[in-house]
């Protein structure tokens, strides 16, 4: 592609072309005027922030925020086409977004990819975090894939994931329905149905199945009797009467694989194996005793 010779840096403006694993594909500007390429209409969004956008020539991984403002209804991101709601159910989780800069001084309306455009990025969404009547997404340099682990570590805790191939526990037996009885608070929920003693269900997972956090979940910090506590703020209102799901947690620990779950056959850990905490110890026992 050829840059547009003469174009100085204040006559720069980004377009953003996101494309979630769906197949959805949407277009955002940081102009105040909208323009399309190659079918793809890019809607003008002067409230996205894209905070000093930088490309390094290493192979160092970049990482990239985008701000933008929820409306002040609260239920759709001031990016129209975007929705709280699928933010939230994780519809925009690992899409691609392709940055492509353009001089907006001799803007038509429509482009191709022989008009003078500059695409020089690709990120990945990552995670994202809502402050009040803002969102912020992370992006995600391709590099950073380079940083994820592959194959699998010694640890003291358990590896897999409860009821995973390698955990081979039956979820349907530790599965528990039930219904809000009480809201206390965005953060927890009286239910008596649980009919489990204290701790049960501590770092557990909730799916509701009706009211507004229908098909969302959320991770249980603790069970305390009929009250459930959760890790994190319910992101959309519940009221009682919403149904739900609960599967126990697990921590990890071989007590809790053999005692809980008596499934000790299958822990992927070694909880037996010294670590490096031993090994010093060792070493400082020994300096002390040539010392004396």
């Amino acid at each position: 592609m050829r840059p547009t010779p003469g174009v100085r840096p204040e006559t720069l403006c980004f377009g953003f072309r996101l494309t979630r694993r769906d197949g959805v594909v949407l277009g955002f500007t940081d102009h105040d005027v909208a323009f399309d390429i190659d079918g793809v209409t890019y809607e003008s969004q002067p409230g996205i922030d894209a905070s000093a956008v930088e490309v390094s020539t290493g192979p160092r991984p970049d990482t990239q925020d985008i701000e933008g403002s929820l409306e002040i209804g609260g239920s759709v991101i001031s990016l129209d086409s975007i929705t709280r709601e699928d933010l939230l159910g994780g519809l925009y989780q690992d899409a691609r977004i392709d940055v492509v800069a353009i001089n907006w001084a001799s803007l038509p309306p429509t482009f191709t990819e022989e008009d003078g455009i500059i695409w020089f990025k690709t990120w990945v969404m990552g995670g994202l975090e809502e402050d009040g009547l803002k969102f912020k997404a992370e992006l995600l340099d391709l590099l950073a894939y380079l940083n994820i682990p592959f194959g699998k570590t010694t640890s003291q805790t358990c590896r897999a994931r409860l009821g995973d191939g390698d955990c081979a526990v039956n979820l349907a037996p530790f599965t528990v329905a039930g219904t809000v009885s009480e809201v206390v608070d965005e953060y927890s929920i009286v239910s008596s149905a649980l009919g489990k003693p204290d701790g049960y269900f501590d770092d557990g997972k909730i799916m509701f199945s009706t009211g507004n956090m229908q098909t969302q979940e959320l991770i249980v910090a603790g069970q305390r009797g009929d009250n459930l506590v959760f890790v994190t703020p319910s992101p959309l209102v519940l009221t009682a009467g919403d149904v739900f799901t609960i599967v126990v947690g697990c921590d990890k620990s071989v007590s809790t694989c053999a005692y809980k779950f008596d499934n000790i056959a299958n822990f992927r850990g070694e909880p037996y194996l010294p670590g490096q905490d031993r090994f010093v110890g060792a070493r400082r026992r020994a300096e002390k005793r040539d010392a004396n």
